[in-house]
């Protein structure tokens, strides 16, 4: 059994036992982890354009949005979904800061 089988059986025995903060609490350390791998793979660099980028953020955007709009101030809502906003808020942060850096290393290096 996988490192990662084993943290996803751990999450669901904790939320079998009634203990869902710590179940929760697992599924970000999973997800983190997982979003860990994503972002430093092997850092290879590709020639061609992310054409599914675009759509993809305009998509994001939307959601968001919709979301924020339907969410009343102090509603709460379930820990998953608290987990869920809390993770894409850090992707997308890092993403945006990511781009912004390269957009600035390639401005400076017009000057």
């Amino acid at each position: 059994m996988s490192l990662k089988e084993k943290i996803i059986k751990l999450a669901d025995k904790l939320d079998e036992k009634g203990m869902l903060d710590e179940a929760n609490t697992v599924d970000q350390i999973l997800h983190l982890l997982e979003h860990n791998e994503m972002q430093h793979p092997a850092e290879e660099e590709h020639e061609e354009a992310s054409y599914m980028a675009k759509p993809q953020l305009a998509q994001i955007a939307k959601a968001a949005l919709d979301c924020f709009h339907m969410v009343e101030d102090g509603e709460r809502l379930d820990d998953w979904m608290e987990s869920y906003i809390a993770q894409a808020e850090l992707m997308i942060s890092q993403v945006a800061k990511k781009i912004i850096y390269q957009k600035g290393m390639l401005h400076h290096e017009e000057e």
